[in-house]
C-alpha cells in the first residue's frame, strides 16, 4: 500500500530541502534521545495504566531537563 501510495503521489512529496529544512545529517539523535524513555517503561515485566505510563513519563522527563529535584519539592509542598 505505501508502495502504491509513494507511486501516485510522488511527484507532489518534496524534499526536506524543499520544505525549509536546512540541513539534515542523521536522525540518530532522536533516537538516542528515546532510549531514556524506552529502558524505563519497557523492562521486563511491567505494565502501565494509561495515568501511571504518563506520571513515569513526567519523571523522566524532569529528570532529563535537571528539573526533578524542583517538581518532587513542589509535589511534597502540595501534598
Amino acid at each position: 500500500r505505501l508502495r502504491k501510495y509513494l507511486q501516485r503521489n510522488w511527484r507532489y512529496i518534496l524534499s526536506p530541502q524543499m520544505r525549509g529544512f536546512k540541513d539534515i545529517h542523521l536522525i540518530g539523535s532522536v533516537e538516542s534521545s528515546h532510549r531514556a524513555f524506552t529502558y524505563q517503561m519497557k523492562k521486563q515485566g511491567k505494565s502501565w495504566t494509561k495515568q501511571g505510563a504518563k506520571a513515569m513519563i513526567g519523571l523522566i522527563e524532569a529528570r532529563m531537563n535537571g528539573e526533578l529535584q524542583a517538581s518532587l519539592n513542589t509535589i511534597l509542598e502540595q501534598l
